[in-house]
């Protein structure tokens, strides 16, 4: 409403508010698109795979589909809960740890 209005008054004759919007609200609704970051999900799991040099170094959570759509993405990862992390015993536990 408020970016018709500005282009209606004409005050900034170079630049289009209302195609501006349209624009950012189109790449803000296909970044909260969960259905699209699972599969940006599986392209940087591709990208920083052991053949590329990581050694599994990054990971990527992937989406369990029959539960994930594109306003919900349900992962699991399995990993080492924090507070037995911190506890130490675990490799670079250590520069967590409270002094």
């Amino acid at each position: 409403f408020v970016s018709r209005i500005i282009d209606f008054t004409g005050l900034f004759p170079s630049v289009s508010f209302v195609k501006s919007m349209s624009a950012f609200s189109e790449r803000m609704l296909r970044q909260v698109n969960l259905a699209i970051e699972g599969t940006n999900f599986h392209k940087f799991r591709d990208n920083f795979q052991e053949e590329n040099g990581f050694h599994g170094a990054i990971q990527f959570p992937l989406p369990i589909y029959p539960l994930s759509c594109s306003s919900l993405m349900m992962t699991y990862e399995q990993a080492i809960p924090i507070r037995e992390f911190l506890k130490g015993g675990n490799r670079g536990s250590d520069r967590f740890k409270k002094k």
